[in-house]
């Protein structure tokens, strides 16, 4: 039997935290005998190779496991791109550099790295590529069989995004959205509205008008039924936007920017439509709301490409070659 503990990032981060996790960590793993230590994402690592190094002095084996979520250094580095602000700029480059070597450190140090995205892991390999050869690639997945189909699209102008805005490039994707695509969608259906779902939306989407600012919300099915499109209007992120999947499983048909789709197997103009620009998307998104066949087919299709790609009973079976009992390590 595999044993393994589960380092997962705190919700609060005091200046004790760090030394009261240590302490925690040293408690459990010297009381139990652990084959695994499973850090969940970058911020987690020092507690996992903790964890190894504390059990090393008492001739113990524990293999540490890091899950990869993104490579974090791409999101400053995309956001510079966007940045106006000269100060702002450097800022996010020094960020995006010193990030980017922290993070081939840590991912060198850990028995085995599990990436979500071949983008993001070839996107760390440009930045040192020794010491990364235990690596795999394993896609976030859903459960499909958990969310049914609706038996048709609704025909409100309602355009949805969900995602929480305390994240940068989920606040700055959607005040690009607000402020480029929306007057143009208006332009051709002034009815139109957008819904936006998450908490900490930013002050400028709260008082515009056809813009609704959920906040945080504890059950958002109603917003999926009452809803045309999904909209991903992200220009810097990395990992994959498990959103989509989100959308997909819902049926809904689903607009992104190409960084906002990065990392998911999708297929442009079969099962998502992909644009850049503000009128191009705009362009979607209108089109998904007037022709009635087009996105039923492309609803159809991302349900089709979730449960090939994204079904979590199919896919997860990869853990099992990472995770062997400890007679086989």
């Amino acid at each position: 039997m595999v044993r393994s503990i589960l380092t997962s990032q705190p919700f609060v981060i005091t200046r004790d935290t760090i030394p009261g996790m240590m302490r925690a960590i040293e408690s459990i793993v010297k009381a139990y005998r652990f084959d695994y230590v499973h850090a969940d994402q970058l911020w987690m690592a020092q507690y996992a190779l903790h964890a190894r190094s504390f059990i090393y002095s008492e001739n113990k084996k524990l293999r540490v496991v890091l899950d990869q979520h993104n490579a974090v250094y791409l999101i400053p580095k995309r956001m510079m791109a966007n940045a106006k602000n000269p100060v702002m700029k450097q800022f996010l480059e020094r960020e995006s550099r010193l990030l980017a070597k922290f993070e081939v450190s840590v991912c060198q140090k850990c028995d085995h790295v599990v990436w979500v995205t071949s983008e993001d892991f070839n996107a760390i390999k440009l930045v040192g590529q020794d010491g990364l050869e235990n690596s795999t690639i394993i896609p976030i997945c859903v459960d499909p069989s958990t969310v049914w189909l609706p038996a048709e699209l609704s025909a409100q102008p309602r355009i949805i995004f969900l995602g929480g805005m305390h994240w940068p490039p989920n606040a700055e994707g959607v005040k690009w959205f607000v402020r480029e695509v929306l007057p143009i969608i208006q332009r051709q259906l002034p009815q139109a509205q957008v819904v936006v779902v998450g908490k900490s939306p930013p002050r400028e989407i709260i008082d515009v008008e056809n813009v609704h600012a959920t906040g945080f919300v504890e059950d958002v099915s109603t917003y999926w039924k009452e809803s045309r499109v999904f909209i991903v209007p992200i220009h810097a992120a990395g990992g994959m936007r498990v959103k989509i999947l989100d959308a997909w499983a819902h049926g809904l048909p689903v607009v992104s920017t190409s960084i906002g789709a990065e990392g998911i197997a999708y297929q442009n103009g079969r099962d998502i439509l992909i644009a850049d620009d503000a009128v191009e998307f705009a362009g979607c998104v209108v089109q998904l709301i007037t022709d009635d066949w087009l996105a039923g087919r492309l609803s159809h299709a991302g349900r089709e490409t979730l449960e090939e790609h994204y079904d979590w009973k199919k896919v997860y079976r990869s853990w099992d070659e990472i995770y062997q009992p400890a007679d086989r390590l």
